[in-house]
């Protein structure tokens, strides 16, 4: 039988070998986190609370909210932000506005192949900002670019139907609270909005602003962290106001991106599992699953539902 130290000395190897295969430069993490007290602290920057019931699964969380915060706080120019999680009962990953606090449901520590959500509540967290368009257009643009490497899609996962529209990005949409709709609109159109946020600041920051990439960033996190978003500021940052910037935004995605089809598309796969994502899940529920039923024939095997992360879009199965 393995004793009380020996434990805490076998489950500080385990995490300790974790954070290194993350490639995570400023480790160590805090040898109490294993004395089977309820807060872990790591890196000095992050500290972790949770129920002493959660599984070792815990430890494979740590070592991605530790790439989280080095991979966001880096592509951002952030440094020295201390960042808190509760690991709870929530019924989806969130940050409490204003402050370095990220609530994170236990579910997806449990049982998610991977963690939804980590890199997008951690540019919150680290900037402490809320829900509007600039700010979950960042948070998606830092997914998209950092936790899946940016595939250059990002544009397409706006439905044609919407740029139809007579007015797609109304001036109130600046300070819109895009993050609290869910009860006023369909899971579709709220997705749509998160993606045009995100195709918009990727427009602000890839085809607006010009030099390297982190000259871009650096430059647009000066207009960002004002939290201000008027055609004054607009015009001082990227020298247009927001209805012309909306207009080479929209004459960008209209000449240079053909729209996606709605057939799921593949973002992750192996002979053990498969990610999809669909902007359409509820008229195309039926290709999800046979796109995932014909991968895993391939390899001799069922599929099964493991995640259904409809809010995002994103369906996991595995192969069995």
């Amino acid at each position: 039988m393995v004793g009380h130290t020996q434990r805490r000395i076998i489950m500080g190897l385990w995490a300790l070998t974790i954070c290194a295969a993350a490639a995570i430069a400023f480790c160590p993490i805090s040898a109490d986190a294993y004395s089977g007290r309820e807060t872990t602290k790591l890196n000095g920057f992050i500290s972790i609370t949770y129920p002493e019931s959660l599984s070792n699964r815990k430890f494979i969380f740590f070592g991605q909210a530790l790439k989280a915060y080095s991979d966001v706080s880096s592509y951002l120019g952030i440094h020295g932000v201390k960042v808190t999680i509760e690991i709870g009962n929530y019924s989806k990953p969130q940050v409490v506005s204003g402050v370095n606090l990220m609530q994170y449901p236990l579910e997806n520590v449990e049982k998610h192949s991977r963690f939804p959500g980590l890199w997008h509540e951690m540019a919150h967290a680290l900037t402490k900002t809320g829900s509007d368009m600039f700010a979950e257009g960042l948070a998606e643009h830092i997914k998209f670019k950092l936790e899946r490497v940016q595939r250059e899609e990002v544009h397409k996962y706006i439905p044609k139907d919407y740029l139809e529209d007579t007015e797609i990005l109304p001036s109130d949409i600046r300070y819109e609270r895009i993050g609290h709709t869910e009860r006023q609109e369909s899971k579709l159109r709220k997705r749509t909005k998160y993606d045009v946020a995100n195709s918009f600041v990727t427009y602000l920051i890839n085809d607006v602003l010009v030099g390297t990439e982190a000259y871009r960033i650096s430059q647009f996190m000066k207009f960002y962290m004002q939290k201000v978003y008027s055609d004054s500021k607009l015009k001082k940052h990227f020298g247009k106001s927001f209805q012309e910037l909306e207009a080479g935004w929209y004459e960008m995605i209209q000449t240079s991106y053909d729209f996606k089809s709605q057939i799921p598309q593949v973002v992750a796969q192996s002979d053990n599992e498969i990610t999809l994502r669909s902007n359409f899940p509820a008229q195309n529920i039926q290709d999800i699953y046979d796109v995932a039923k014909a991968h895993c024939a391939t390899y001799g095997k069922t599929n099964y539902l493991m995640s259904n992360a409809e809010s995002d879009g994103f369906y996991t199965f595995s192969c069995i």
